[in-house]
């Protein structure tokens, strides 16, 4: 089997080949990610403070990995997910320029245009609120 290069799909695939459940609320699933989340973080960060550019790489990788299993392990619906804070993100472009506005020290700013995250909506349309 090789993976998909999609990063849900293929965390759902890895988490049921190991016997994971990937749908409906897992509390100790979801206790086990959560601590695997703070590792991994904790590596990635650890490596960036030493300069190690491969491992801080290999830490945030591993990141997403643990984030997307605690995501399917809370059964919160992750690629709807995303999709909307993306809506959310893309609506601080500004549609003439195809830019967005940053504040001087780089943070991007909200626009006119711009619309939050529906994310309460989503969990509630799939009974995870």
């Amino acid at each position: 089997m090789k993976p998909s290069g999609n990063p849900f799909k293929d965390q759902k695939t890895f988490m049921e080949a190991c016997g994971q459940t990937t749908s409906g609320l897992n509390v100790q699933q979801a206790k086990l990610y959560s601590k695997l989340v703070n590792e991994e973080i904790n590596e990635m960060v650890d490596e960036a403070v030493a300069g190690n550019t491969l491992g801080t790489f290999d830490g945030l990788l591993d990141s997403i990995v643990v984030l997307i299993g605690y995501a399917y392990s809370m059964n919160w619906p992750i690629e709807e997910g995303w999709a909307e804070v993306m809506r959310s993100n893309f609506s601080k472009i500004d549609p003439v320029t195809g830019k967005v506005v940053l504040r001087e020290d780089g943070k991007i700013l909200k626009g006119p245009n711009y619309s939050p995250p529906d994310l309460k909506s989503l969990l509630e349309k799939n009974n995870c609120a």
